[in-house]
């Protein structure tokens, strides 16, 4: 076994339990939306999470660089509210739960609190899969290193000699999607991830909600092509559906060992540099990688690296012993 392949194996498969206990994961992202057609103020997306902390009785988890409130948590439910990727985009991710009606009925909760405090600033939360005013909004990423590494990643495609990359990269800012992760054991994960492969041209004929106003792309599912048309895509095992069925485990990490690695930590830096399959990372001697602030430097690559690995397909085995289904858009 290649060296890449067991420290996936031992990233991925160390939390699959034999025989788990069921729970469902929800998480919900929406567009944050100026009801008179403006540009979303930043400054009310970020008051709101000042109100919601005594509104909701939750508790601050993170903060951006200016001491904003950027996630919010209950501490009973463990539900999380946060901005994703920027200040427009509200995230609703949900703590385990057996049923789904659980998640359903604090959902509601927190929604009519949310519409009240930003209806007086005539904004709203809506259910578009895209921000209908992408173009006019503040697209920065939220001042948070993860989120900047990203948005920047994002725009090194502008460097990339390929015509196959979207003119896009600030994509990450207003497109929004819904994740579900379903408990899996040692036994079925593999067929539940097979299982759901097969279905993803219904869902996409069932969900399609994110319609690009920006690009002539006839589709309804813009997200597919923001994804696999961006850095994120430069290697087609790293997003969207699995190009095969799998046979079994060793079939499933060959595939993910060819998915990207794109970024490190060095003594509290956040690194992010040109996508480099999994399996030819630790045989590359120096990595031309960037810091947040542009500055250029070389890594040597590290086992502990994998520890950041992470790949887009539709169908995702986590850290956490469960399948995350990612490729569904916000629905209204």
């Amino acid at each position: 076994m290649s060296p890449s392949i067991q420290l996936l194996k031992n990233r991925y498969l160390k939390n699959i339990k034999e025989n788990p206990e069921l729970y469902i994961g929800i998480e919900l992202e929406f567009p944050i939306v100026h009801t008179k057609g403006k540009p979303t103020d930043i400054e009310v997306t970020k008051d709101l999470m000042r109100f919601l902390v005594n509104a909701l009785s939750l508790e601050v988890e993170k903060e951006d660089q200016d001491g904003n409130p950027i996630q919010l948590v209950e501490p009973k439910s463990q539900d999380r509210i946060l901005f994703e990727v920027s200040y427009t985009t509200l995230e609703f991710a949900f703590g385990r739960a057996q049923k789904i009606q659980e998640v359903q009925g604090r959902f509601q909760a927190y929604m009519k609190v949310i519409q009240e405090k930003l209806g007086e600033k005539d904004h709203a939360i809506q259910g578009w899969g895209i921000h209908p005013n992408w173009d006019q909004n503040d697209n920065r990423p939220v001042a948070y290193p993860r989120y900047q590494m990203l948005m920047d990643y994002l725009h090194m495609g502008s460097r990339q000699d390929r015509a196959d990359l979207h003119d896009f990269p600030q994509y990450g800012a207003f497109i929004c999607g819904s994740q579900v992760q379903l408990d899996v054991s040692t036994a079925n994960y593999l067929r539940v991830i097979n299982a759901f492969t097969q279905i993803e041209a219904a869902k996409a004929y069932l969900f399609a909600n994110s319609e690009f106003s920006g690009a002539e792309w006839d589709t309804k599912i813009s997200r597919d092509i923001f994804w696999e048309a961006s850095m994120h895509g430069i290697y087609s095992e790293n997003v969207g559906v699995n190009a095969r069925l799998f046979k079994d485990e060793d079939d499933f990490f060959d595939y993910l060992d060819r998915s990207a690695i794109f970024t490190a930590e060095r003594d509290g830096e956040t690194y992010y540099f040109s996508p480099i399959r999994a399996r030819d990372y630790l045989a590359t001697e120096e990595v031309s990688a960037y810091t947040l602030n542009g500055k250029e430097t070389l890594l040597v690559p590290q086992e502990k690296d994998f520890q950041t690995h992470r790949s887009y397909q539709f169908q995702d085995l986590t850290t956490r012993g469960t399948v995350e289904f990612r490729s569904v858009c916000t629905q209204p």
